[in-house]
């Protein structure tokens, strides 16, 4: 289990803005306040990853169609920006 101190916080209200792997360290959050999501990154043995928790009305998923929203709550093909 993390320790308070192990976890770092990063923030931006910048619309669109997100950070890439060489921005955060591992167990550093970042959070856009604009667009309502939360960054993380991870590593799987071999790469590092940002792994994104989005605001429903910016990002959608589909599970039981396996299909993604950007901007839109009805994906209707695999990827759907609106």
């Amino acid at each position: 289990m993390a320790r308070k101190t192990d976890i770092r916080l990063r923030r931006s209200a910048t619309a669109g803005n997100a950070p890439s792997t060489s921005d955060l360290n591992l167990g550093e959050l970042a959070l856009n306040t604009y667009d309502g999501a939360i960054f993380l990154k991870t590593h799987d043995g071999s790469s590092d990853a940002i792994a994104v928790a989005a605001d429903a009305r910016t990002l959608s998923i589909d599970y039981t169609n396996q299909r993604v929203g950007i901007g839109d709550t009805s994906p209707d093909n695999k990827l759907h920006i609106n």
